[in-house]
């Protein structure tokens, strides 16, 4: 559930309560990376919760956040990130979409590639081609020996690694026959064909996982 911020003036700004419980758990895990990081793109970053953590935690690493053409998004990323001058305007960002891979390619021919690219709570309520085209597409946008850190609910050598991630499973498979928990391994399979190779899995807290991909040569 999603509760817009109750100010009385319109405020846009959309807060997800899990947000609000993982964000510092998150901040923990990404903080190594971003210590060594100049550019950051997150994909599909929601309400801007996250991202605004981030920029405050980190105000000398310039943070691209993106989302689909949701304007109800769009809008809260841009009131959270309005006074941090090292947050970019959010890009549209539709992960099957060329024209919008295209547009992320303009940018880092401008501005340089990202070291670090961050991804949370997609893959599992998504359809498999999400993973596919995350797999062909950002290698592309990517620095050499940067990281992708993806977060979120994972199956594990073929198995659910608690039964409520089992019931999860099935609730998700009830709402749309194509999303569900994914495996770690062939996640990992999909993104070393591009030459991201898994070197990290760390357990988060609720039966979560952080996978950290690193691009070599």
């Amino acid at each position: 559930m999603a509760a817009n911020l109750n100010t009385g003036h319109g405020d846009p700004r959309i807060v997800y309560p899990y947000a609000e419980r993982n964000k510092a758990d998150i901040l923990n895990a990404l903080s190594p990376h971003f210590q060594k990081a100049e550019r950051v793109l997150e994909l599909a970053s929601g309400s801007g919760q996250h991202v605004v953590t981030w920029a405050q935690t980190f105000p000398t690493v310039r943070f691209h956040p993106s989302e689909i053409d949701d304007p109800a998004l769009l809008a809260s990323i841009n009131a959270y990130i309005n006074d941090l001058p090292n947050i970019m305007p959010p890009l549209t960002l539709n992960a099957t979409c060329t024209a919008d891979w295209d547009r992320v390619q303009t940018l880092v021919a401008r501005n340089g590639l990202f070291d670090v690219i961050y991804m949370g709570n997609v893959l599992h309520i998504a359809p498999w081609d999400v993973t596919l085209a995350l797999a062909k597409n950002l290698h592309t946008v990517l620095a050499v020996g940067g990281v992708f850190v993806l977060y979120g609910a994972f199956k594990r050598d073929g198995k659910f690694t608690t039964a409520s991630n089992e019931e999860f499973d099935q609730q998700l498979r009830a709402r749309n026959s194509e999303w569900g928990l994914r495996d770690i391994a062939d996640v990992a399979a999909e993104f070393e064909k591009s030459g991201l190779t898994l070197r990290e899995i760390k357990d988060m807290p609720a039966n979560n996982f952080i996978l950290v991909f690193k691009k070599g040569q």
